[in-house]
């Protein structure tokens, strides 16, 4: 699924993209997790038409400078081919992008580290350690008006999701990427698969439970991340500002994408 991959660091702060999102949200990313000395891993997806060598080159150009600025931090990448097979229509492939950090964390779990799952567009104000469970996740209570499907895909918030690296970790994870294959690309469904997961092993594992002070999508000052959800990332002051301000952090680099 990989066409091309590095390792990630023992902790590290994973997330998966598009050549498009990374355009538009790498630059922060890095630099916010470059200034909390977070390591990261970026994993980007690109479709068959796109040209593989320019994307390696953007994430080594980003590298550069996320390097400029971490104390200790390391930076890896992915990159992977998708192959779009006949009758895929958009929704599918949103939902597709959507969930795929969630696909490829089992691999990236192999060598027994532990990570922390997050989108793109989140900004990270502090440093994330170790936590002393098996897995972490947002649980919350549906959001009102939902039923069925909606109503259990609300109940965890995809945006920060923690693997220790234990063996119950990496079974969780093994989990969560199968479920996903069983319910299809349904929008939710990363959502549907981390607590169809939970509750498997919600007796067998031990769980740290995030909330609003930990990952927000009010920008409140304070919170280790900000993340943003919907049309925030491109319409909200606040963040925009604080996104600027962590992209101008990364030394400008000759030449470079996004100098």
């Amino acid at each position: 699924m990989k066409d091309f991959f590095e390792q990630p660091d023992a902790l590290c702060i994973m997330t998966s993209c598009d050549d498009a999102y990374l355009d538009a949200h790498g630059p922060a990313f890095v630099a916010s997790n470059a200034v909390a000395d977070n390591s990261i891993h970026i994993h980007v997806m690109e479709l068959p038409q796109q040209i593989r060598w320019e994307t390696i080159t953007k994430l080594n150009r980003l590298r550069i400078r996320y390097n400029a600025v971490a104390k200790k931090g390391k930076m890896t990448f992915s990159v992977e081919r998708v192959r779009v097979p006949p009758g895929t229509n958009s929704e599918m492939l949103r939902t597709y992008f959507a969930s795929n950090r969630f696909l490829v964390a089992p691999q990236l779990l192999e060598a027994g580290g532990a990570m922390y799952l997050s989108d793109i567009d989140s900004l990270f104000n502090t440093k994330l350690l170790k936590i002393d469970a098996d897995v972490g996740l947002f649980l919350r209570d549906s959001l009102p008006g939902t039923v069925g499907w909606e109503a259990l895909g609300t109940k965890v918030a995809a945006g920060l999701v923690y693997y220790s690296g234990s063996q119950g970790s990496r079974d969780f994870a093994t989990k969560v990427y199968n479920n996903i294959a069983q319910n299809g690309l349904t929008w939710f469904t990363d959502q549907v698969a981390l607590y169809q997961a939970y509750q498997y092993y919600e007796k067998g594992l031990s769980f740290h439970k995030f909330d609003g002070s930990v990952m927000d999508w009010e920008f409140i000052e304070g919170t280790s991340i900000w993340t943003g959800k919907g049309n925030r990332k491109d319409k909200n002051d606040k963040y925009l500002v604080r996104k600027r301000q962590y992209e101008m952090k990364l030394p400008p680099l000759k030449g470079a994408f996004w100098s």
